[in-house]
Order: structure tokens, then sequence, then C-alpha cells
């Protein structure tokens, strides 16, 4: 197949996230499996207009708007037989009215609730109604969902059952491993600096924790945002020798970091699924995070990580301290669980289903029943019982 896959960033951008992540394995696996991939999307300042990444031929184009401009003429010079819509950003692509190529709407999590303070308040209830205007743009494709909580969002906007595939991302198991942790109790936060991302809860409740009598340290990875603001947070938490911004990190330093915490943070306000904590999974670390849409998916209902209400700080300190003193049990059953998702799997199922869309192959067999590409990984016994307590 002819893959052209349009995102508004690709993993060498300053801000790439997971969303990128998904976009470098999945469409790197596909290249070698003899797919033409390419991508479309912004250009960071001192990339090149073209490149070759892991087998993906990248088509750069500058300003916010660039990429979106040149999707007309890409789609006609490439004549792709499928293309993937990324809606990792609210604004979609329109492919389907813009080309005859059949493709996939790949729908992360609902925007609504991270819209505050990353755009003007002003913009918040037109980019609402974009976002609810999905299943009319795409009303002749299907939509990839990374989690239950996902798919039940889209089904919300009005997106028909039957056109929502769940296919959970991946893990780089060989990149993030078990080690040896820190001598003293230590969290990790690197779920990203944005501001729904909400690091600011992570280093209150180490305050909690500390005003309790016990003290952990934090290490907080990623460019912040609020320089001014953050960085003077710890000291008014009284918490300010036991916190440490690292900024943005080498893989090999993030990995590092990593395996030594004892567990791993999450206070994000929703996701598509949660990467880092499937990482940290990985590493043998469990997480402490809210119970909302996507970090709930990828905790497992408490299989890798214990959950507290969504913003309340105390909770999520009890959350944290609770795998502070039982942190040794989770070891194997955090890598057991992460190793159902290798990225191979992951690949697997999307070169299947886009190559039934590209072929034109209806979802639903003539009898109306489901096809199930991505039934949820079998977990052993004693994941089970996690989840179920």
């Amino acid at each position: 197949m002819r893959i052209l896959w349009n995102n508004h960033r690709d993993s060498s951008h300053p801000r790439a996230g997971g969303a990128e992540q998904t976009i470098r394995a999945v469409g790197g696996r596909l290249a070698t499996s003899g797919h033409e991939v390419h991508l479309l999307t912004s250009r960071a300042p001192g990339a090149p207009a073209e490149e070759t990444v892991d087998g993906i031929q990248v088509h750069r184009f500058s300003g916010a708007v660039g990429a979106h401009l040149a999707l007309p003429e890409q789609l006609r010079r490439l004549r792709p037989d499928v293309v993937v819509d990324d809606l990792g950003h609210v604004v979609p692509w329109m492919s389907p009215q813009l080309g005859p190529s059949p493709g996939v709407a790949f729908f992360r999590h609902l925007h609504r609730r991270t819209l505050a303070g990353q755009v003007a308040p002003w913009l918040v209830p037109p980019l609402i109604a974009v976002e609810r205007s999905y299943p009319v743009v795409y009303r002749s494709w299907s939509f990839v969902a990374e989690s239950g909580s996902s798919a039940r969002d889209l089904r919300a906007l009005g997106v028909r059952e039957r056109s929502i595939t769940p296919i959970p991302p991946g893990v780089d198991l060989e990149r993030f491993t078990p080690g040896d942790r820190s001598r003293d109790p230590s969290f990790v936060f690197f779920s990203g600096m944005r501001a729904y991302k909400r690091p600011d809860h992570a280093i209150r409740a180490l305050g909690v924790l500390r005003a309790g009598g016990l003290r952990a340290s934090l290490d907080v990875v990623g460019a912040v945002l609020d320089d001014a603001w953050i960085r003077s947070l710890p000291e008014k938490c009284g918490v300010a020798d036991d916190v440490r911004f690292l900024g943005r990190l080498t893989d090999a330093d993030l990995e590092a970091v990593v395996r030594r915490a004892w567990a791993n943070v999450n206070c994000s306000v929703s996701e598509g699924w949660g990467y880092s904590i499937l990482e940290s999974a990985a590493a043998g670390v469990p997480t402490a995070g809210y119970s909302v849409p996507g970090v709930r998916d990828a905790v497992g209902s408490g299989a890798i990580g214990r959950l507290a209400p969504d913003g309340d700080v105390p909770a999520l300190a009890r959350a944290m301290g609770e795998l502070l003193k039982r942190s040794t049990e989770w070891r194997d059953r955090c890598r057991a669980y992460a190793e159902q998702f290798p990225w191979s799997r992951c690949a697997g199922r999307w070169e299947e289903l886009l190559q039934r869309t590209a072929a034109r192959t209806p979802l639903s067999d003539p009898r109306g029943d489901r096809i199930d590409f991505t039934a949820p990984p079998d977990l052993p016994d004693e994941l089970h019982e996690a989840t179920t307590r």
C-alpha cells in the first residue's frame, strides 16, 4: 500500500509526544513490511523539508496551517491507497472532502477537556464546535480509538459503534526495562508540561506527603512552559530540596530516570491512553494518577498502579504513598502487564485495518457482527485479581 499519514508534528518536533511515537513505531514497521509510508506534518525551525526517518518519507511544511494547505496537492501527487487523518489536534484534516482515497480517522481523546490553558478563551467554544463535526467530516470513514474511554467519547459525539476500532498503543520493551531503583523513595513525572497535564499537582501531592512525615524526591521531566511559576512552587509546598526540574532529556537519560523511580505520577485531565504509564510499567514502575479517561485505561483499573478522584491532591498523595510502601510488589506485575503491548502487535492491527480500508472491505460481516481486530490482551490471573480489587 501507499499510505499517507497526516499529523501536526513528527517525532523530531520539539513538542513531540505520545502521538508522534505511534506514527514512528507503526509507520516504521509498515515501511519495513514493504508498504510506502508518507507523513505530512509541520516543519519546526531547522528541520529539513523532506527526510526519510525509519523508512517513513516525511514531508514538512512551515507555519501553523502549512501542512493543511499542502494536503490537497499531496493527495493529488501521491494518490495514496489509504489515508490516516491523525486528530491529535482538534482541527480535522478534511481528507474525505479533498480526494477519493479511503481512510481512517485516528481519534486520540476529547479535546474539549484539555483546551483550557492551551488556547485563548475565546477560541474554546468554536473549537469544541469543530470537534463535534467529526461524525460529519468523517461519515464515510472508520475511526481508530486508543482506548475504551476514547471509543465512548466517539459514541458521545455521534459516531456509530460499528465504525470504531480500538487499537491500544505499544511500548518499547527493549528501551524501557527494570533496573536498580534509587536508594531513597523517588517519583518521576514525565507525561508532559502542558497545562492540562497538571505537573503542579505532582508537586503539591509531594508536599502533602512531606507534611505527613513521608519524604521522597520528584524528578520533573520536560520543557517548563511557565518557568517562574512552576519553579517557585516546590518552595511554597515545602519540598524545595526534593524536586528536580530536568528539562528535556535524551532517550537514554529518560530511561535511566524512569528506571530508578519507585513510582510514576500522572496528573493529566485526560489522555488518549497515557503512554508514559505504559513506559513506566515496562520498567517495573507503577503509576499514581487520577481516575480520568485514558489514564484509567492505561493503569488497567488498578492493575499497574493506584488512582485517585480527579483533582483530589490529598487522595493523589495517598495513592503515591501506598505505592512507595509496596513498591517491590509492583515490579514484576507491571512488567508482565507491559509485555502484552509490544509495538509489533499494535502495528499488526493497524496493517490489517488499513489493508481492509484500502480494499474498501466492510468492517462488519454480512450478518452485522462486529469484526474484532483488537481484542484486549489476556491478563495473567494475578492481574485479573488486581483489576477486580
